[in-house]
């Protein structure tokens, strides 16, 4: 088994708990806030299937652009994943992304997909930041 096949479950985990999460949120009565644009409702204007196949594309670029990165932390990849799997699940079934989050003392409302991509880049991206600090 090798260091990557860990990547596959945690994807498949945070997919689960995302969109159980949106699930158990509207049912539970909790303000579903449907997200036509990308972060912080950027692109609100454009299609939504237009968008949703630019996200799709932009994922492909990513992870083939930077396989060797993410094939070092398959936990952090599989979050990262997860969450935009999860996401790009809710724009091909919505046309949007279901927030359900509050952020205290903010308007930001967000759901565990996007913790799942923030943790998961933070994770693939702090030990670069700190090995290009180390040779400085």
């Amino acid at each position: 088994m090798n260091k990557f096949s860990s990547f596959f479950p945690v994807l498949l985990l945070v997919f689960f708990v995302d969109q159980s999460s949106k699930f158990l949120a509207a049912i539970l009565g909790f303000h579903i806030t449907y997200n036509y644009g990308v972060s912080f409702s950027f692109m609100t204007e454009s299609q939504p299937k237009f968008l949703t196949f630019v996200l799709f594309l932009l994922l492909y670029y990513l992870y083939m652009s930077f396989k060797s990165h993410w094939k070092r932390n398959p936990i952090a990849t599989g979050l990262f994943f997860g969450g935009a799997v999860s996401n790009l699940f809710d724009r091909v079934i919505f046309d949007s992304v279901r927030d359900w989050v509050s952020i205290p003392f903010t308007q930001i409302q967000n759901n565990v997909a996007d913790w799942a991509i923030f943790i998961g880049l933070v994770l693939i991206v702090q030990p670069i930041i700190f090995a290009k600090m180390n040779k400085d």
